[in-house]
């Protein structure tokens, strides 16, 4: 795939690696402005900013912990590359993005001010499980395969800073130079939005299997959709792009299964055991969609924006084309090396 061709498959499965000469300075530089940041969050949000650290210390992280180390495990993931986030800090930021994973940083960000404005439109218990939502989505980010490279040179008048980076099917250019003052920005990113469906779909059945472990985290009088349909819920529209691409994971996941005759489970496996291996490069991902549900096909999931252009793809999306005989065949080789994730 152009401008992704130095993208290699990964020598060790899974985990979180970081290379080059500023690596370990970002991180530490990083996590000392989210400290900053979190710090005058807390003391101009004091209300919000506690409601939140207690939805943290409410939550048992250990048990969510120990739900992610299944998947893992059932990924193939050995133990000494396992990565959960376990940085939480607080920053005021605009617009609807309410946390963030960081890679470099390996924390999660979340959005004080959105959930200040959050909590003046709905119950409190409502807003909890959205931010139960969003903190399983976050970590399953960080849980993710993820592989950062940097490159950065300074000189006196001059600056060179490169970033490749990848998490999950996630894959990411970055280029920034300074050229005695001049200012120069290029990057490019493939699969994001793919990758965020596969996320929001892992944290839709963590939610459930958390809910279930512990049932009395959320009072059912209180909050009634804690089974599947919680998503419908009022306080989770405006996430459509997101919910569409969970949507086209959804049909992805039965048009395969429907052609090699094998269930959806081991199929959608399949997937999660690529988010959390890093096994295909962004190239072989999207030579097998495109094999599998014609040209371009992959090209146009890997460069979608949102969800109007997986709505686009969803009404092109055909099953196994048998102009492509050996595409089930395909598949089945690829499903065979995940039946660990079944």
């Amino acid at each position: 795939m152009r401008g992704f061709e130095s993208f290699k498959r990964s020598d060790a499965l899974g985990g979180r690696t970081r290379t080059g000469n500023f690596a370990e300075q970002a991180e530490k530089e990083m996590n000392e402005d989210m400290l900053q940041e979190h710090a005058a969050c807390v003391e101009k949000y004091t209300e919000t900013a506690a409601t939140i650290l207690n939805w943290l210390k409410a939550l048992d992280l250990k048990e969510v912990g120990n739900i992610f180390s299944e998947y893992l495990t059932k990924s193939g993931i050995p133990v000494e590359h396992w990565n959960v986030a376990e940085k939480f800090y607080l920053y005021e930021g605009v617009g609807d993005n309410e946390m963030a994973y960081n890679s470099a940083s390996n924390a999660i960000r979340i959005n004080v001010k959105y959930y200040d404005e959050l909590l003046l439109r709905y119950d409190e218990d409502e807003v909890f499980v959205r931010f139960m939502h969003a903190l399983f989505h976050e970590t399953a980010h960080s849980t993710s395969y993820n592989k950062i490279e940097w490159d950065v040179e300074f000189g006196e008048t001059n600056m060179r800073a490169d970033l490749k980076q990848q998490t999950g099917f996630d894959a990411n250019v970055a280029s920034k130079r300074i050229d005695n003052g001049r200012k120069s920005d290029e990057q490019m990113r493939v699969f994001e939005l793919f990758n965020e469906g596969i996320t929001e779909q892992i944290a839709h059945e963590v939610v459930l299997e958390y809910v279930r472990r512990r049932p009395t985290s959320i009072e059912p009088s209180k909050f009634k959709r804690t089974t599947t349909n919680y998503l419908e819920s009022e306080i989770f529209e405006g996430t459509n792009d997101y919910d569409a691409a969970r949507q086209m994971i959804t049909a992805i996941v039965l048009s395969i299964s429907e052609q090699t005759n094998v269930p959806e489970k081991v199929v959608w496996r399949g997937f999660v055991r690529q988010y959390y291996t890093g096994e295909m490069t962004p190239g072989d991902v999207v030579e097998l969609l495109n094999e599998t549900f014609g040209s371009n096909f992959g090209e146009r999931i890997a460069e979608a924006k949102d969800g109007t252009d997986l709505r686009e793809l969803a009404l092109s999306l055909r099953s196994l084309s048998t102009h492509y005989p050996d595409v089930a065949q395909k598949w089945l080789d690829h499903l065979h090396v995940t039946r660990g994730a079944q």
